[in-house]
């Protein structure tokens, strides 16, 4: 996602999509002064190397983030939006990005999800969850090359699966998942969403855990993270590959 045309593919894919999510402050660094109109992004594309930040004041309110990678040790290239909201008034609008932005990108892999009291335990131990701040009031649930190169961290509510999980479970197990929804999407990754609603804290999730546990063991319970089995235990995951001509 690092050159122009990328730009213009995911702001045009942002405004098509989630126009109701779209920010109103972007930029390179913190704090983000600079507004931000999907008819005057000339100016962003142009300092479009490395990471763009974004930012949405009005509700729902909300921050993204944009990193690019470069060089002969690959990682991979993240696109992550944080909505400040405890409804779910965009949730459609959220999905459907999410599949597109798959899709469009060719990505190895993707979530979206509401950390809950019972998934901080396991986030925390797998380095894929941190607080935000002292009060532990606040979490980052964030999932990066290094930790998907030993395991990945859980399985949750929305899953998207790119070519290089498909690879490593199979096709025909992940279309088969125990989970409320499962579909192929147009680039052949595959969609895994354990339940029909997300899970608030508020809810005793023991239906949303126990599909959790159902479409690890399906899939391979080897390849998620465990507390049990540790941070040491040799799990299977993908050999990432990357194009090298970008």
């Amino acid at each position: 996602m690092n050159t122009e045309a990328d730009a213009r593919r995911l702001l045009g894919l942002w405004a098509e999509v989630a126009p109701n999510l779209l920010p109103d402050r972007a930029g390179t660094y913190e704090p983000l002064k600079q507004p931000f109109s999907i008819t005057d992004t000339a100016s962003l594309i142009a300092r479009w190397e490395y990471q763009v930040l974004f930012k949405r004041v009005a509700k729902p309110k909300l921050q993204s983030s944009v990193f690019m990678q470069y060089g002969p040790h690959r990682q991979h290239s993240t696109w992550k939006i944080s909505i400040d909201d405890g409804g779910h008034p965009n949730l459609l609008e959220l999905l459907s990005l999410a599949e597109r932005a798959a899709t469009e990108f060719s990505a190895d892999f993707g979530f979206v999800h509401r950390p809950t009291q019972n998934d901080l335990d396991i986030g925390l131990a797998s380095s894929s969850i941190a607080y935000l701040s002292r009060a532990k009031s606040r979490v980052s649930l964030f999932v990066t090359t290094h930790l998907l190169k030993k395991y990945i961290p859980d399985i949750y509510w929305v899953t998207l699966f790119g070519k290089p999980y498909v690879d490593l479970f199979s096709r025909e197990r992940l279309l088969s998942a125990p989970a409320y929804r499962v579909r192929e999407l147009d680039n052949g990754s595959v969609l895994v969403q354990l339940t029909e609603h997300p899970v608030t804290s508020r809810e005793l999730p023991k239906d949303y855990e126990a599909r959790k546990k159902l479409v690890k063991e399906h899939l391979n319970p080897n390849a998620f993270f465990s507390v049990e089995k540790g941070l040491d235990f040799k799990y299977s995951a993908p050999d990432f590959r990357w194009d090298t001509m970008h």
